[in-house]
């Protein structure tokens, strides 16, 4: 059986046409949040007013310009305003494939399968889905 694990991250992650589940956390003062989706040229993609006080949100690939964003690298922050006032932005949290452990001396890291890698000590959660 194959077993898989992905480690939860801040920045971009890959879109291969599966909702990617976004985690985050508001400022204390916030009354309206907003997701901004960027591609990996850093251009907006797509933008969504979200609840503030779910903590998370999926992105299904939605885009301005069609139905579904092409496969891809994408990152995700989130808006956090009081009235019309921005009071923050910050980076969404995605779980990415974990594709190798490697050591470097006494640092464990994650490689991700874009090649990126992430210290384990950095780490904040880890999740094997059920299959």
């Amino acid at each position: 059986m194959r077993r898989v694990i992905f480690s939860l991250r801040q920045g971009a992650t890959s879109f291969e046409g599966d909702p990617i589940a976004i985690g985050f956390a508001p400022h204390s003062s916030t009354d309206s949040a907003r997701l901004i989706v960027r591609n990996d040229a850093s251009e907006i993609i797509y933008t969504e007013q979200i609840n503030p006080e779910s903590g998370s949100v999926d992105w299904h690939g939605s885009s301005f310009t069609s139905d579904i964003a092409p496969s891809g690298r994408y990152s995700f922050e989130i808006e956090s305003y009081s009235g019309e006032t921005l009071l923050q932005t910050g980076e969404g949290r995605v779980f990415d494939l974990v594709t190798e452990v490697r050591m470097d001396g006494a640092t464990t890291f994650l490689v991700f399968r874009d090649g990126t890698d992430l210290a384990l000590d950095k780490t904040t959660a880890l999740r094997m889905p059920q299959l």
